[in-house]
């Protein structure tokens, strides 16, 4: 109720700051005014100045209030019918917690709760497809992501994962993003991905990958970059789909001269 009492605040300094610069009165310019009309042009030229700052101040405090009230709005799970909505955008909302409340949207396909200081999540709509929670807090994925039967594209890029949790993920996964974390090893039941086709695990702290991965017989795109991976294992080029293999900026690959 604060943050919306405040963009009121704003939405009414603005058209009242707006309102009196539109009505100030003009200048009456006659015989003698003509004959002091360059110290006139520049009183009226600062006027002008000091006018448009005061505008484009009411104009910055009005599109600020139009921020809030949008980004309020659009976090309050309330504000959407739960029964129709299909994709929910949270990005941004400062969520420390998400509202038990997500469950309650049966149709829900696509869900962004990115950027926010998330470290766990609650139960989610069996019928997601796509779930982005990228730049958040947590350090392993919530064992609520291995309950997703629809699951096609999963992303925690820039969290602080250090394990891919107890549980393992959704077989239904096909995108898999876990770029910029602090992932250290794999474990072996990644192999049961078999309908994967996109792994992204660039800027880890990988030293090794698990055999399974070799099970992945969709896979076409493999981002190994920035890890600490000593040689790479000759499973890798019995992958007869995988079209695009990085491995830059790991210790098995000589540095550009």
């Amino acid at each position: 109720e604060g943050g919306r009492a405040g963009a009121r605040e704003g939405l009414a300094l603005a058209k009242i700051v707006t309102t009196a610069l539109v009505r100030r009165p003009r200048m009456h310019m006659g015989s003698e005014d003509y004959r002091r009309r360059p110290a006139r042009r520049e009183t009226s030229a600062a006027k002008l100045a000091c006018g448009g700052g005061v505008a484009l101040f009411a104009l910055l405090h009005l599109s600020g209030a139009l921020c809030a009230l949008g980004t309020e709005d659009r976090c309050l799970l309330s504000s959407y019918d739960a029964v129709s909505t299909t994709e929910l955008d949270l990005k941004h909302c400062g969520y420390s917690e998400l509202p038990v409340a997500v469950a309650g949207f049966p149709a829900l396909v696509k869900l962004d709760v990115s950027h926010n200081a998330l470290r766990t999540l609650p139960s989610l709509p069996l019928s997601l497809g796509t779930l982005f929670a990228l730049g958040n807090h947590f350090e392993a994925i919530p064992p609520a992501v291995a309950a997703l039967p629809r699951l096609r594209m999963l992303s925690f890029k820039s969290c602080r994962l250090r394990s891919l949790g107890e549980a393992p993920l959704p077989p239904s996964l096909q995108w898999l993003i876990l770029t910029d974390n602090r992932l250290t090893a794999l474990p072996e039941s990644l192999g049961t991905l078999v309908r994967m086709r996109k792994l992204m695990l660039a800027n880890n702290r990988l030293e090794s990958l698990p055999a399974s991965i070799g099970a992945m017989r969709e896979l076409e795109l493999l981002r190994l970059a920035n890890n600490r991976l000593p040689s790479l294992p000759p499973w890798l080029l019995e992958m007869s789909k995988l079209t695009w293999l990085a491995v830059a900026g790991n210790p098995c690959v000589a540095p550009a001269p």
